[in-house]
């Protein structure tokens, strides 16, 4: 049995007449999110340049972003700050305060 195959025509105006309600309707989306999709985003402190204020400012940057969740990383940890080290784990505990505190805020 032979198979057979149709052509259909593409149209691109059909396709563009469809995009603004798809993309209205996505903008919408993406300014509402639900807690369920919000983004996660990875935070790397590097060559232990790390201070409290610092930790402070940029949390409240990605509180007004709407991040859910934040990964440490700590990369090169020669600097001013050594990790595993007594300062490391108070700015560590610092953060995760900090954090709970600004997200609660909503």
């Amino acid at each position: 049995m032979k198979k057979r195959f149709a052509l259909v025509p593409f149209s691109p105006g059909l396709l563009m007449a469809a995009l603004p309600v798809r993309a209205n309707e996505l903008e919408a989306r993406f300014q509402n999110t639900t807690e369920t999709t919000k983004p996660y985003c990875d935070w790397y402190w590097v060559n232990g340049d790390t201070t409290a204020d610092g930790i402070t400012r940029d949390l409240k940057a990605r509180a007004g972003a709407e991040i859910k969740r934040i990964m440490i990383g700590n990369i090169e940890c020669s600097g001013p700050v050594n990790i595993y080290y007594s300062e490391w784990h108070a700015l560590t505990r610092h953060a995760g305060r900090a954090g709970a505190r600004l997200s609660a805020r909503g």
